[in-house]
């Protein structure tokens, strides 16, 4: 009968072998630590830096406007931070952002918790009928009145800046398009009101 321990060293050699000589070649790979001695450093000049653009940006009517990149990478989010005017007695502060990357938005499930959605984007807008990126904002600012200075804020979906109040839109910008070149800005502008944000593009 043979020996239970030479049957075991036999299927190991057998192992062994097929495992350096087979298609995968599986190795064992030896324990090492980062010390720069064991494994070599990594340097600096051999990491990919994060790149991003960034600027500020006034828009004053209700048009299309276009950032034109000229960079080196394609974009994954943008963040939109700064202050909206309305005739003379109207300041408002916004901060919104965009993912450009495949992205969900949050929905209600209950009275106590909210599920993600199951509509991806960038998806078509039915109001804009473009494709657009999840993109969210909110604001808070006051209006100087006769009758005391009136506070408003309120934050919202589908836009970078969305100051909305009293039935109307007063500012608002919308991501409506993007690429490696380019970001596309849509906006409505009340007469009298100006935008004026920065864009740090990621």
């Amino acid at each position: 009968m043979p020996d239970e321990n030479k049957i075991r060293q036999i299927v190991r050699e057998e192992m062994n072998r097929y495992d350096v000589t087979g298609r995968f070649k599986v190795q064992n790979i030896p324990y090492h630590t980062h010390n720069g001695v064991d494994s070599p450093a990594v340097h600096e000049d051999n990491l990919i830096q994060s790149v991003s653009v960034s600027g500020n940006i006034s828009f004053a009517s209700s048009d299309t406007y276009t950032i034109y990149l000229n960079s080196s990478f394609t974009p994954s989010s943008i963040l939109v931070y700064g202050n909206i005017t309305g005739a003379s007695t109207e300041r408002y502060m916004s901060i919104g952002s965009a993912n450009l990357v495949p992205s969900f938005y949050l929905q209600p499930s209950t009275n106590r918790s909210v599920i993600t959605g199951n509509v991806q984007y960038p998806f078509v807008d039915p109001n804009l009928g473009v494709t657009v990126p999840l993109q969210s904002s909110c604001y808070f600012g006051a209006e100087a009145a006769a009758t005391g200075n009136n506070i408003h804020t309120l934050s919202s979906e589908g836009h970078v800046v969305n100051v909305f109040y009293g039935g109307s839109t007063l500012a608002r910008a919308t991501i409506t398009a993007f690429s490696r070149g380019s970001i596309q800005i849509v906006t409505t502008i009340v007469a009298g009101w100006e935008i004026n944000a920065n864009f740090v593009i990621t």
